[in-house]
């Protein structure tokens, strides 16, 4: 199974500039600024709902790298940032897909998006 975890996500979105803070984190993450210092106090992984949150969130920042892209208007700094989001993205989404596939697969009949986002993942 893959493991993510708030350090790692937060020093890769850091890396990435879309965040600054752990109170930034768990806007990104769609719940309030103690949510990433709360979890991890308690030694526990972003919830199901943070991470499609998450998802979502990477989703609409590289559609605008894109669109930036085709433009012509990306930078290098913003072509290394996309980088780190799209292996990002790509992460969450195989969590999103194992722990649904594993604890609640109702989701996917309730969100057929989610499904379709995350069908190209390999089991």
């Amino acid at each position: 199974m893959t493991n993510i975890t708030f350090n790692n996500v937060t020093n890769r979105l850091k890396a990435a500039g879309k965040i600054k803070s752990e109170a930034d984190m768990g806007n990104l993450l769609g719940k309030g600024q103690s949510y990433v210092s709360s979890r991890k106090s308690k030694n526990r992984p972003p919830s199901l709902d943070a991470l499609t949150h998450l998802a979502f969130n990477l989703e609409q920042d590289i559609q605008e790298f894109q669109d930036e892209a085709r433009e012509g208007l990306a930078s290098a700094e913003e072509w290394e940032s996309a980088s780190i989001l799209w292996d990002l993205q790509n992460e969450v989404f195989a969590v999103i897909r194992e722990t649904v596939q594993r604890d609640r697969p109702e989701i996917f009949d309730r969100h057929p998006e989610l499904k379709r986002m995350t069908s190209w993942i390999k089991d």
